[in-house]
């Protein structure tokens, strides 16, 4: 079994490949129409918030499903 540790490190790296991959996910979206056109920089600021929840949640669920797989993998053995 992952220490704590290590397991807290993992969670960390994993929210940022996250993020960065839901940030980079999220630039092909076209939000332009949305805003008016004298405003890119929110526009990028509801790219980068979106990126943060959404790789977020991405990062919990992969790891809940890591955890899960090692705690029921305990049954078996």
């Amino acid at each position: 079994m992952m220490m704590m540790s290590q397991l807290a490190f993992m969670h960390i790296f994993l929210h940022i490949i996250c993020v960065i991959f839901c940030f980079w996910l999220l630039q092909s979206v076209n939000v332009e129409h949305w805003f008016k056109k004298s405003h890119p920089s929110k526009i990028m600021m509801l790219l980068i918030v979106l990126a943060v929840v959404l790789g977020s949640a991405l990062s919990n669920f992969i790891m809940d499903f890591f955890v899960f797989v090692q705690e029921a993998s305990l049954i078996f053995t």
